[in-house]
């Protein structure tokens, strides 16, 4: 288990806590993980009760109907994306514990890359920076329960981002040592050349397969997170637009103290973007290579077997270029932060001209 063994012991441990890496070596210590996030989940569905049960008594500051029908409906899509992240956690442990395996086993020469942690480091002191406001009441104008529900379920969708970024580090080495070795095998004859590549694009299909894998491993948590990130942020968005007209000079520090909460859903969903883009935009880079060298030599007037042979290794990576999607619904992509931005504003958009 490589892969989970280089994760950060401080992030391992959150990992384990909430349940997203329950894999290990021994069926002990796997028991153990298992059994691990029951506290956690136990302290949430706890305070998700009670938020239930007191919804109809809960006192809105300043608040009218179509404010509380959105909270309402931003708060059942943070339940609901809950309880199937709780499930999925646990049904897909298996077939992470192959993806890992796999990882482990597959090499293609030294990695040679630093690691980019920075986006990262990032998101983890948002996540601190917010649990310290919510954990001294600032920004807490409802009552703790209630935004430590919202705080929790970005944490865990951000996590489980966090969690895919590790994966796909390790595959980005991979394919960054493809390309390396494809810009170094170009400048060798025709007949040394093709060999070597049909070799790495063999790997190359390899990888892919892989991450095609985790996207179908993680699909469901991707789809339901994001459906339950919009509904959080258009509320959130709406409320702080709506309260604005509307607080005293005294409560002003609540307004302030969301704008931190405010840019972890941000960063959070740029964030997913990047993990997925990065992956692709590396794998496809390969495919990109190996098509140019090949038109190179057409343009150049050689023909022959290896030229064909180096043909059919173009179409046939070609064919494997990495498009990926969240179950069909969106593209995994940078084209997806404008449809969530406009998503985003024309439904605030719509809030807004129905009260403020």
């Amino acid at each position: 288990m490589g892969v989970v063994e280089d994760i950060p012991v401080v992030v391992k441990c959150v990992l384990r806590l909430v349940g997203i890496v329950q894999i290990s070596n021994t069926s002990t210590k796997h028991t153990l993980f298992k059994i691990l996030p029951i506290p956690f989940w136990g302290y949430y569905f706890y305070i998700s009760f009670n938020i239930w049960a007191d919804f109809a008594s809960i006192t809105y500051p300043n608040v009218t109907n179509i404010l509380k029908y959105s909270d309402c409906v931003s708060t059942l899509s943070t339940s609901i994306f809950m309880f199937v992240d709780l499930y999925m956690f646990y049904k897909r442990d298996n077939q992470l514990k192959k993806i890992v395996q796999t990882l482990d086993d597959s090499s293609v020469g030294v990695t040679k890359y630093r690691k980019n942690t920075y986006y990262r480091n990032f998101l983890l002191l948002l996540m601190l920076f917010n649990m310290i406001l919510i954990v001294c009441g600032l920004g807490v104008l409802i009552n703790t329960q209630y935004h430590l529900s919202y705080y929790i379920a970005i944490s865990i969708f951000s996590l489980d981002v966090l969690f895919v970024e590790i994966l796909f580090n390790d595959l980005i080495q991979k394919f960054r040592l493809i390309n390396d070795q494809i810009l170094t095998i170009q400048v060798l004859p025709v007949h040394q050349s093709v060999p070597c590549l049909d070799k790495l694009s063999n790997f190359h299909y390899h990888l892919v397969n892989v991450v095609c894998h985790i996207n179908k491993v993680f699909e469901i948590t991707l789809l339901v997170g994001t459906a339950s990130w919009f509904f959080m942020v258009i509320n959130e968005i709406y409320y702080l637009i709506f309260v604005s007209f509307r607080l005293s000079s005294a409560e002003f520090s609540f307004y302030w103290s969301q704008l931190p909460l405010m840019a972890c859903y941000c960063f959070s969903i740029y964030y997913q973007v990047k993990v997925w883009r990065d992956v692709q935009d590396e794998a496809n880079k390969s495919v990109i290579f190996v098509h140019d060298l090949w038109n190179s030599l057409l343009l150049k007037g050689k023909v022959g077997g290896e030229v064909r042979h180096l043909q059919l290794i173009s179409l046939r990576m070609i064919n494997t270029k990495l498009e990926l999607t969240a179950r069909g619904f969106f593209p995994l992509n940078g084209s997806f932060l404008y449809i969530i931005i406009a998503a985003v504003t024309t439904h605030v958009i719509i809030l807004i001209q129905f009260e403020i």
